[in-house]
């Protein structure tokens, strides 16, 4: 009978615990901000409709578990809408004032902080321990997990290149390499323990041509570079003078007997670890993109151009090949209608990382037709790369930017599309004087976008 009544206790409070999880699984969907903190001060209540008051409460902000657009965080400030359809107490401020003592958990919504909306008792819940940790979890689920070289991985288990790369048996990898590389369904990316690839340049000429790779491994302890080096086909001649000799006495042409050529075949010809050859062709391909993403001709009406980041670099080199369109503006007159076609053939091909490159042009036409291609295919992963954007426009204000008229068009879009990949809501407050309306929205969300991700 015991062993029965400690079931029935145990089930008991399993069953509760799905309930409360339940419960603030859902208030924390329906909110805009959810926070914790006591109520430090009660002012009002000003008569609104038949029977409301509106009254401006004060939050002694402890934690913050989800924001949705910027709030002022000390203190934070709401206006709190008491009903008697729902207050019985008189007067109705009683309804706000039972919690001024101690520490709650608030589930609000966007009009709590500017227009005032009635604050239920259901969204208003006593602070534990255990809901913390619950509601911490939660907004831990929520963040936007962006990992940009995410791929799904088909090697088997036990994959053999794999064991070798964990264990750093270089020349077990080698050998593997050199054995693959001709094999027709080659896919170095499909193996756990390989991050990413990178074409190399390709020296083109007669054969053999030569070409390279380069590789990201994944070891048990560590991550390293490698650089791999390999001809392309083959040209050998044999017979020593026997062609010269017939077509000089019989005017053979004979060549083609005493020779042999494969354009297919791929040998091996270096294979190097831990070479700093990739920090090299990452700085050859930052000036290459920087100088296709910047319009020398308008240089100074536009301002300088964006200093890229190695994670715009390598992302765009590895997954999305080259850009191939930018040219002086003075040699190519319909230069923004060429664009604008590039820009469509990468949103229709989802090239990402380009298109994000792209957002920093300098000329804010064609960055700004960029960013609307990003939000329409609401891709996550380039979220990271317009945040960094955000900053430096910022900043670049913050220093002085000339002509920042020119690029108010574009911070608007930019702001939109932010708040779209990241489902945030951008409000427009009262801006200090002399301060451009896009530069304030943008200094106050930088923080409430960096929050909703989390890189993996």
């Amino acid at each position: 009978m015991k062993a029965y009544r400690i079931n029935l206790l145990i089930c008991f409070l399993l069953l509760n615990s799905i309930s409360t999880k339940a419960q603030l699984d859902s208030l924390f969907a329906k909110a805009d901000v959810v926070l914790s903190g006591e109520i430090t001060s009660i002012f009002g209540g000003f008569s609104g409709d038949l029977g409301t008051e509106y009254y401006f409460v004060s939050i002694q902000t402890d934690s913050i578990y989800k924001q949705n657009f910027h709030i002022e965080t000390i203190p934070t400030n709401i206006t709190w809408v008491v009903s008697n359809l729902r207050c019985k107490e008189i007067t109705l401020e009683k309804c706000i004032s039972k919690y001024q003592k101690g520490k709650w958990i608030f589930f609000l919504n966007k009009k709590h902080f500017y227009s005032g909306e009635e604050l239920p008792d259901s969204m208003i819940l006593p602070f534990s321990e255990t809901k913390e940790k619950t509601i911490s979890q939660i907004s831990e689920k929520q963040q936007i997990k962006i990992n940009h070289f995410s791929r799904d991985k088909k090697c088997d288990e036990n994959c053999e290149l794999c064991n070798y790369i964990k264990t750093e048996n270089w020349e077990k990898v080698e050998k593997y390499i050199r054995k693959h590389l001709n094999d027709e369904n080659r896919m170095w990316m499909q193996h756990r323990r390989i991050k990413w690839t990178l074409t190399d340049r390709f020296i083109l000429a007669s054969l053999p041509s030569y070409c390279s790779t380069r590789f990201k491994f994944i070891t048990a302890t560590r991550e390293t570079e490698a650089y791999v080096g390999y001809q392309v086909g083959y040209y050998k001649t044999f017979g020593g003078c026997l062609p010269h000799l017939l077509n000089s006495l019989f005017g053979l042409q004979a060549y083609g007997f005493f020779s042999k050529e494969n354009i297919d075949t791929l040998i091996l010809r270096s294979f190097i670890i831990d070479s700093n050859a990739s920090v090299q062709y990452l700085g050859y391909e930052k000036a290459n993109y920087t100088s296709m993403l910047t319009d020398t001709s308008k240089q100074k009406l536009y301002g300088k151009n964006m200093p890229l980041p190695d994670d715009y670099i390598l992302l765009a080199a590895v997954f999305d090949g080259a850009i191939r369109l930018y040219e002086d503006f003075k040699t190519m007159p319909d230069y923004y209608e060429r664009a604008k076609k590039y820009i469509d053939k990468l949103e229709a091909e989802k090239k990402v990382y380009l298109l994000s490159l792209i957002a920093s042009h300098t000329i804010p036409e064609i960055a700004e037709y960029s960013l609307h291609a990003l939000k329409k295919l609401n891709d996550e992963r380039s979220i990271p790369f317009l945040i960094s954007l955000a900053e430096y426009k910022y900043n670049m204000y913050a220093l002085g930017w000339r002509n920042f008229e020119l690029h108010e068009s574009f911070m608007k879009t930019l702001i939109e599309t932010l708040d779209s990949l990241t489902n945030s809501k951008t409000n427009q407050l009262d801006v200090p004087y002399g301060s451009p309306g896009n530069v304030f929205d943008l200094s106050k969300n930088i923080p409430v976008w960096k929050k909703k991700i989390r890189l993996q």
